[in-house]
């Protein structure tokens, strides 16, 4: 299908074209209890997730689980002009002037009525009761879906009408507010009745909290790759630049009256932030209930604790974000500690790395150490390593330095710092994995050992092809299985032809069998060529060393045992 009108909600998306309405549920509402589910976790209701109705149906939203997207081709003698939807209903807009309003996410035809004009946008206001409407010659309608009209039909066309609009938005916490534009200017409705218009040309984004969000486009796409906040503005409607204008103006008690009159919560916050302001709890409590903010019953709760009210001053400071004028409260009362907390709770290490500095009373070593661990990690986040290194020094953060040193690949300075770290920490085992994985064998060998870890230390010597010194450190911690060590490690000699020094390995690890059985494989294979005649001095000394392993082994040499060319080279 083609997909000529859209409207997105927080659970669905719906796309029409002039004959059909394709709605795609993306994620399912979520009951108490629950959590949100996406399609492809919908398990046995992912058929039903998507659904298409042709406009002259009547869905009843029982058993349509099966897409027809033959719908979308049938031909229909009035079709579909505008869409509108909210996380409760769908309203379609005909040529005709007929408003068919579908409930979701079921899909099924809830009402129908006729407004005699044809619809080229629409809007649902907050709680889908009434419904803003502009045609194609640019003029605004309103219908009201739960008042009764003359023949006693529920659903009625409010007396009201406005010209030359393009951009229509409801409030989101007022069903009876609305911004229109009209032309070159904006205009604020509260019941049908206007403000005072505010000249403008932007397009409307958001409205909520008395406050309107506009852009102005035009001016933006003039050079759309350099985007500044003038592009975006907000608007105060008229009720509250009158509170604000009441509370500068005259007394507490003639605003506090105006809010009742016009009650909001956003009107009811700005007269809690008056009275903290003058100190007056009382009247910031009842202000915090009637805006239902449980942390500003919280706020004042705390302060009604406090005795000094200079110490109140300096929190009500805190909670409107007037960090500095709160800091120097807190240093003038001689309370440091309270400035340290204040800042702590800012996340502005810095300036609680000057205050425990600057005096006693802010803090302790540990939160200094914590400070200074808090600046490195600020560098280490922008890749700053030797600013984080610094700080890291003075918190003795060990294991953060050796980090930086990794990055940065100084592994001298990672080896200097092995001897700083007390011996019962646990990082020792992650740098002999790093100075091995660098080949850095000494070194690795240190860290394991300073772990009590030898046998990571041997696999290290092995893995790097140190197998003197691996034989040499497992004899030294009397390990299990120094035997099969020294196999490999003369398995690893004989592979380089180093038969020598596989013979010296034996003998060193007093294994003469084993010595000699090599050094008889060496004479065979000597006196078996035919360089026996030129180097039959070498021949006889390797048979002459046999006969020292087997003397060492206080086993003299059996005649049978030794092949007749050993008697002919002793004679």
């Amino acid at each position: 299908m083609e997909p000529l009108f859209m409207a997105l909600t927080d659970y669905h998306v719906i796309v029409a074209n002039h004959e059909a309405v394709y709605v795609w549920e993306f994620r399912q509402r979520r009951r108490p209890g629950e959590v949100e589910t996406l399609p492809g976790v919908l398990d046995n209701e992912s058929k039903s997730v998507e659904r298409v109705v042709h406009v002259d149906d009547v869905p009843s939203g029982a058993g349509q689980t099966l897409l027809d997207f033959r719908k979308t081709k049938k031909p229909t003698r009035d079709p579909i002009a505008s869409i509108t939807a909210s996380n409760g209903r769908m309203v379609l807009g005909r040529v005709s002037g007929v408003l068919q309003v579908y409930s979701l996410p079921r899909v099924s035809l809830f009402s129908r009525h006729l407004i005699q004009c044809r619809p080229h946008s629409m809007y649902l206001n907050s709680l889908d009761t009434r419904i803003a409407i502009v045609d194609i010659s640019g003029i605004m309608q309103i219908f009201d879906f739960e008042q009764h009209n003359a023949e006693g039909e529920l659903g009625q066309k409010l007396n009201f009408q406005r010209k030359d609009v393009w951009d229509v938005k409801w409030a989101e916490d007022n069903p009876r507010m609305f911004a229109i534009m009209e032309k070159g200017r904006m205009y604020i409705f509260r019941d049908l009745d206007p403000e005072e218009p505010i000249s403008t040309q932007g397009y409307i984004c958001e409205f909520k909290n008395l406050e309107v969000l506009h852009a102005n486009i035009d001016e933006l796409m003039l050079d759309p790759n350099h985007p500044t906040k003038d592009h975006i503005k907000e608007v105060e409607i008229k009720s509250l630049r009158d509170s604000r204008d009441l509370l500068n103006k005259v007394s507490v008690e003639e605003a506090t009256q105006f809010i009742k009159d016009n009650p909001h919560p956003r009107l009811w916050q700005l007269l809690a932030d008056s009275a903290l302001e003058e100190l007056d709890m009382d009247l910031a409590e009842q202000a915090f209930v009637h805006c239902r903010d449980y942390a500003g019953l919280q706020f004042v709760k705390k302060l009604r604790k406090l005795n000094d009210p200079k110490k109140v001053k300096a929190e009500v400071s805190a909670y409107f974000k007037n960090f500095e004028a709160a800091e120097r409260s807190f240093l003038v009362e001689d309370r440091r500690d309270l400035a340290v907390q204040l800042r702590l709770k800012m996340g502005d290490w810095f300036r609680v790395l000057q205050l425990l500095k600057a005096g006693h009373g802010g803090g302790d070593d540990v939160l200094l150490n914590q400070a200074m661990n808090a600046i490195g990690d600020y560098y280490v986040d922008r890749q700053k390593w030797k600013q984080a290194i610094s700080y890291y020094q003075q918190a003795g953060s060990w294991w953060q330095l050796s980090q930086c040193f990794l990055k940065m690949e100084d592994y001298e300075s990672l080896q200097a710092l092995i001897p700083q770290i007390p011996e019962d920490d646990t990082m020792f085992n992650e740098l002999g994995r790093r100075f091995a994985s660098v080949g850095m064998c000494r070194d690795a060998v240190a860290c394991y050992l300073k772990a009590q870890n030898p046998k990571a230390a041997v696999d290290t010597c092995v893995e790097l092809n140190k197998w003197h010194q691996a034989v040499t450190l497992a004899k030294q911690m009397n390990l299990p299985d120094v035997d099969m060590l020294l196999s490999r490690y003369a398995g690893h000699l004989l592979q380089q032809e180093k038969r020598h020094d596989a013979v010296q390995l034996y003998r060193e690890a007093k294994r003469f069998p084993d010595a000699a059985a090599l050094l008889f494989k060496m004479a065979k294979e000597l006196v078996a060529s035919e360089q026996v005649n030129k180097d039959f001095l070498r021949a006889k000394k390797l048979y002459s060393s046999i006969e020292r392993q087997s003397v060492s082994r206080m086993q003299p040499p059996c005649c049978s045992r030794w092949p007749r060319s050993w008697w002919l080279l002793n004679r």
